[in-house]
């Protein structure tokens, strides 16, 4: 047989036979069936131990380490290694001697070479063609000279066309590899690829089985998770038990990149504090390995970027870092797992472990921090960031189980702003929240940081004193809190004088439940405010001064008779159509002595002596006799009529609200009525058929102030509701910066069907910001303050003519 004829791409010659006898074609005939039985029978022996081997285990380190050892044997070659081809890198897999033994040392320095140098060309060679290659003589090159390699066989593992890497015999002396050794090497290729890629199904087999226990494990221990610290510290526990560490880091990161929180776990407590003290306030972005996470935006193995403020700081030379990042926020958190031991992490089946691990992190984290804003949102009042009116009730019923069984005593200062409405008819609304957020300040510069301070709405606040909170220390509090709130208060370069009128009440003089204590400190404020003392304590005085008291309580069924009362109107802007379709009516008290009072000085009198019927049946009649005025005149406008709680709970509203209709002729449908959250959450089951039978009549509901309260956005869809009216807290300065908020409101909502309305607004250059998030009504200020009926017809006649709000009449 002729040899392999010179360097490069194996080839088989033919052996001339023309001046052979038959005898000598017979002897060499009989020679090669003799070599090919012996080349058949080594070929099986050698697949017969590999399927041996193979049948007892599920890894492949063991069958390539016989193959290597196996095929060096046969070659008489020096040593066999396996490069496999893996997310487009050749890999280094396994690498022995003829004699069966693997010198470490050697085997290190071969696989790190591969990593740091690119594969033999060889190799590359066979990768693009996929046939065998064959160097008895190797061209001279790095690898030969630092392995000294002198005679290279190479062989494509798996199928030729599609290779999945390649089976490299080397020897240190010079060697010819004859033909049926390389036809052996590359059956024994093909066999290894086979191999390969069961092994390869098994892995993702098991990486599929790993991913659905972490991730089982990831979500349950989550669930629990009320922070993003909490998050970032359960992906660090379950990603290192899946990778087998024992050292995990936890860092979480706030809205400027800053660093907020460290745990740990796995490190002695004075390495977590020497790590905490260094990284607390510190930019993320500064630290060597956070610079690279936040670069990436994937997790990365620490050994392939081993800083050595890492391996100090940290104490760890192999692992993972892997970012936590939402939507929302960016960066929101970093895990560091890993150990001491400079050990390989970058498998395949680590890196996709760690990606889904790091996918379904984030997407937990991000659902936490919705929660976060969601339950602040739900406790917090949105302008002032002081807890809300529900969440303050939630304290006080709290202290006072601890009060009642410690028989500690305890006090609530109820306090109303004096001359506000006068802030807001005179410099608007905008200047009015501007003046809340500033005595929010003040309210709390001078109270302790145990005490709860909230505001339940509108001008009121109330603090709750859990120490020195007797009847003496209460006085001496409110003293301070108004000694504060009569100095000038600075808003929009302006000083304004406000003043406050604050009640008390305490436990256990005044009360032992929370309804109780928060009615009779609001009974003192009334009594504060009517007597101009600025501070009064509650007792049994104020009752019958409450009670007893010819002024305003005692005059409104004198006003309704006597049409003291009048009816404003305030236009809602069309965002569809640019039209002026719907009105809101206003009720006004025009008292003989004090002037114009707003509703929010008489209606809740009327709420607590039961004149609210009588009010709000005034206000419907009047205001749909308006209506019916305007459409015989040729104007239609949707009517809306505020009503109370105390209504809500009134079986009779349904018929009262039929015969105002049909006195007035104006359809059902022509009609909104407008109620609160906490209408409803009075008595919701009542609220709820109330409101059921006034849908059935055809009469619209809408619900004012939406956001502010108790209910969230899937409360709406157990209400029977047309409309929702958005309270402008959530709309800013109107430059669209909290337009998430109400683009999700907007979303939900339209979703169940209902209309959206925007009230409150005070500038114009709101209008683009609404109508971009999906409001479908605009109110307020900006479209026109709340006018009498002529000079609404007059404002409409001039908004017909130019299609623009005219400047408002200070």
């Amino acid at each position: 047989m002729d040899p392999l004829s010179g360097h490069g791409i194996y080839g088989f010659g033919t052996q001339s036979m023309s001046s052979t006898t038959k005898q000598e074609r017979a002897m060499i005939m009989e020679e090669q069936t003799t070599e090919h039985r012996a080349e058949v029978d080594m070929q099986t022996e050698l697949f017969l131990q590999l399927a041996e081997v193979a049948s007892t285990t599920t890894r492949t380190g063991p069958v390539l380490a016989l193959a290597c050892e196996r095929l060096a044997t046969i070659l008489g070659c020096t040593r066999v290694s396996i490069f496999l081809l893996r997310d487009g890198r050749l890999i280094p897999r396994m690498s022995r001697y003829a004699n069966g033994v693997t010198v470490p040392e050697q085997w290190e320095e071969f696989r790190t070479a591969a990593e740091t140098n690119d594969a033999p060309p060889i190799v590359s060679k066979v990768l693009e063609t996929g046939v065998p290659v064959v160097e008895p003589t190797y061209e001279t090159d790095w690898w030969s000279r630092h392995f000294n390699l002198a005679s290279v066989l190479a062989v494509p593992i798996g199928n030729a066309s599609h290779p999945l890497g390649v089976l490299f015999a080397d020897s240190q002396t010079p060697q010819e590899f004859r033909p049926e050794q390389v036809r052996l090497a590359m059956a024994l290729g093909v066999q290894l690829g086979g191999i390969v890629v069961l092994a390869r199904q098994i892995e993702d087999q098991h990486t599929r089985l790993d991913i659905a226990e972490t991730s089982r494990e990831l979500y349950q221990e989550s669930s629990r998770a009320g922070t993003t610290l909490c998050v970032a510290e359960t992906l660090a526990r379950v990603a290192a038990k899946a990778l087998g560490w024992s050292t995990t880091w936890s860092l979480t990161v706030d809205g400027t990149g800053s660093i907020t929180e460290v745990a740990s776990s796995g490190v002695t407590p004075a390495m977590h504090d020497k790590v905490r003290r260094s990284l607390i306030g510190r930019r993320l972005c500064s630290t060597a390995l956070g610079g690279t996470a936040e670069s990436i935006c994937v997790p990365i193995p620490i050994e392939e970027h081993p800083p050595a403020e890492i391996i100090e700081l940290f104490g760890i030379q192999s692992g993972w870092c892997i970012p936590i990042r939402c939507t929302r926020s960016g960066l929101a958190a970093m895990v560091v797992v890993g150990g001491p031991s400079p050990v390989s992490s970058t498998s395949g089946r680590q890196r996709d472990l760690v990606n889904f691990l790091a996918q379904e992190a984030s997407l937990i984290t991000e659902n936490t921090m919705l929660r976060e804003h969601d339950h602040y949102q739900a406790t917090h009042d949105g302008l002032t960031g002081l807890a809300n009116r529900a969440a303050f009730e939630d304290y006080l019923g709290h202290a006072l189980t601890v009060a009642t069984r410690t028989s500690q005593p305890l006090a609530v200062l109820l306090l109303d702003l004096n001359r506000f409405k006068d802030v807001n008819d005179t410099l608007g609304h905008s200047i009015g929240d501007e003046l809340l957020r500033e005595v929010a300040k003040r309210f709390t510069s001078v109270m302790r940081e145990a005490d709860v301070i909230a505001r339940l709405g509108g001008d009121e606040f109330v603090a709750l004193l859990s120490t020195s909170a007797d009847i003496a220390g209460a006085r001496a509090a409110a003293s301070r809190i108004a000694k504060a709130l009569e100095q000038p208060l600075l808003v929009a370069n302006r000083s304004i004088w406000i003043g406050a009128s604050i009640g008390i009440a305490c436990f256990p003089d005044h009360g032992s439940d929370p309804q109780a204590l928060l009615h009779r400190a609001d009974l003192a404020m009334y009594e504060a405010k009517r007597t101009t003392v600025g501070v009064v304590v509650y007792d049994t005085s104020v009752d019958r001064a409450q009670s007893s008291v010819p002024g305003l309580l005692l005059e409104l069924p004198r006003a309704i008779q006597n049409d003291e009362l009048v009816i404003y109107y305030q236009p809602k802007l069309d965002l569809n159509t640019h039209q002026v379709l719907s009105v809101e009516a206003l009720v006004r008290w025009a008292h003989p002595t004090l002037g114009l009072l707003s509703p929010d000085q008489f209606v809740p009198l009327a709420e607590a002596t039961g004149m609210i019927r009588q009010l709000t049946s005034w206000v419907l009649g009047t205001a749909l006799s308006q209506a019916a005025a305007w459409r015989a005149s040729g104007r239609s406008l949707r009517m809306a009529v505020n009503i109370s709680a105390r209504d809500l709970a009134d079986a009779t509203l349904p018929d009262r609200v039929t015969s105002a209709l049909a006195r007035s002729g104006i359809p059902a449908d022509q009609l909104t009525l407008e109620l609160t959250e906490s209408a409803i959450m009075a008595d919701e089951a009542r609220g709820t058929e109330v409101l059921s039978q006034l849908r059935e009549l055809g009469v619209r509901i809408s619900l004012d102030d939406f956001g502010t309260g108790y209910s969230s956005l899937a409360y709406l869809e157990q209400l029977p509701l047309d409309e929702v009216k958005i309270d402008r807290s959530f709309l800013g300065d109107g430059d669209g910066a909290e337009s998430f908020i109400v683009r999700s409101m907007a979303k939900m909502s339209h979703h169940l069907g209902l209309q959206i309305v925007m009230e409150g607004v005070e500038k114009w250059t709101s209008y683009d910001s609404v109508a971009r998030i999906g409001c479908d009504e605009l109110q307020g200020f900006a479209l026109s303050p709340p006018l009498e009926a002529l000079q609404l017809e007059d404002w409409l006649d001039g908004w017909a003519v130019e299609g623009l709000p005219r400047p408002l009449q200070r």
